[in-house]
């Protein structure tokens, strides 16, 4: 099971430099519809990821409230050894709800 992050956890957690929060679509989509305050995208998390420490704690978020692609990919992280992966519990809708700004 894939745990889930809620928006003001991972706000706090990314503010204070603890965690990444990425968001799995492209760079175009990112931009346009998926752009969360402190976010990165898919292509720069994979630029950073050789070295990033298999502890890094990254919080993977996708569109609204269907998350089950980014529970996929976060699954798969953690099976390959990224013990801190996870999911943004609710996606970009419980971000908004929680009142943070999208970029």
């Amino acid at each position: 099971m894939v745990k889930r992050i809620s928006a003001a956890d991972a706000k706090a957690r990314t503010d204070a430099g603890q965690s990444l929060l990425v968001c799995i679509y492209d760079d175009d989509k990112f931009t346009s519809q998926a752009h969360l305050d402190g976010a990165i995208p898919m292509s720069e998390f994979l630029k950073k990821k050789p070295t990033l420490s298999k502890e890094t704690n990254i919080i993977f978020y996708w569109g609204w409230t269907n998350d089950s692609s980014a529970a996929g990919l976060a699954a798969q992280y953690f099976k390959d050894g990224y013990t801190g992966a996870s999911i943004l519990d609710k996606g970009i809708n419980g971000w908004k709800a929680a009142g943070f700004k999208m970029l």
